[in-house]
């Protein structure tokens, strides 16, 4: 069983060797980023039209010269960094949500000796939803413009790092066994 195949994973750094992409990624998540993208939008329209109707109303004053047209811009964009900073933790934390999936699945596996072949193939799959979560994560700690926020976002991910290094030495047990 276990001298049949290459192990799953290096003793000493815990990457993977065997890789197989057995669902698309984007077919899971890419309908929940598309309907998050659009709330956000229609969110990010609603405020501009408000933030437009202040800016013209404000005092009762009509007038639309440069400063306010300055305003406005600055507006704009705080509001289009924001809009994009959400979606990117949304889609860091969605991606989380597939990898505790994941887990969940692969778990009561663990307790028979014959689901070995089943197990490896959802682990190369868990290995690959992590490394997006990675990723997703990286690009979101790049917008990060304050450093509270890159403390409390990498605290985050180091805690769903232990929590999928601890399952993954837990996978190694039972292989080990196999």
């Amino acid at each position: 069983m276990l001298g049949e195949s290459a192990p799953l994973f290096s003793p000493l750094t815990l990457t993977p060797r065997l890789v197989v992409d057995t669902e698309p990624l984007t077919a899971v998540l890419e309908p929940a980023f598309q309907e998050n993208k659009t709330k956000q939008n229609k969110t990010n329209e609603a405020n501009l039209e408000w933030n437009l109707d202040d800016l013209l109303n404000f005092n009762g004053n009509t007038d639309t010269g440069n400063q306010k047209a300055s305003n406005e811009h600055v507006e704009m964009v705080s509001n289009n960094e924001d809009s994009d900073l959400k979606a990117l933790d949304q889609n860091r934390k969605c991606i989380l949500s597939e990898v505790d999936k994941q887990i969940e699945i692969i778990n009561p596996l663990l307790s028979r000796v014959e689901n070995e072949e089943l197990v490896r193939t959802r682990v190369s799959h868990l290995d690959k939803l992590f490394m997006d979560m990675q990723q997703a994560h990286a690009v979101y700690l790049t917008k990060l413009n304050n450093e509270k926020d890159v403390e409390q976002a990498s605290n985050w991910y180091d805690t769903q790092d232990r929590k999928v290094f601890d399952f993954k030495r837990k996978i190694i047990e039972y292989l080990y066994c196999c």
